[in-house]
């Protein structure tokens, strides 16, 4: 059965082709969902992601964005709040879509421009070390921790920096 004839899966885009988003999209590949596309700006880059998920084409972000069911944000911390803005200033974001994001210290609110139109936010912060390593193993055995709103409620003081929920 292909990814996506199976329940429960998704359409993924990749933004960001470092060391964090090829292995995350490789292991959301390997358990099912369809990684529909990376953005990568280096020749670095563009050789990590065809390294990693060989087949998964090259795109612009907002294209990743138009045909993604869950957008994976691993992009360097001080680029995250402009790009979240300026995809929701372009009308980019989709309602129902899930947008997450990997940059340790932030928590959802840096993901409100997009939760604004409809999106649902994520914030995820992977607790290991990313490494240059290709192939299936890549990421394996690896832990993390994630915060998501509730639809619709805005995020209350917490430990992150911009008001992420401490867990209960």
């Amino acid at each position: 059965m292909t990814a996506s004839a199976r329940s429960g899966r998704l359409g993924v885009g990749i933004v960001g082709a470092g060391r964090v988003g090829p292995v995350l999209g490789a292991a959301l590949g390997g358990a099912g969902h369809a990684v529909v596309g990376i953005s990568a700006v280096s020749q670095e880059a563009r050789d990590r992601a065809d390294a990693m998920l060989p087949g998964v084409p090259v795109l612009d972000v907002p294209t990743i964005v138009e045909r993604s069911e869950l957008v994976v944000l691993a992009v360097p911390a001080e680029q995250l709040e402009a790009l979240v803005a300026g995809l929701a200033a372009t009308g980019a974001w989709q309602a129902g879509q899930l947008v997450a994001h990997t940059a340790p210290g932030f928590g959802t609110a840096v993901l409100d421009p997009a939760r604004a139109a409809g999106a649902i936010p994520l914030a995820t912060s992977p607790a290991m070390a990313f490494t240059d390593e290709h192939g299936p193993g890549a990421g394996s055995g690896s832990r993390g921790a994630c915060d998501g709103a509730r639809p619709g409620a805005a995020d209350r003081a917490g430990s992150g920096r911009d008001g992420a929920r401490s867990p209960s």
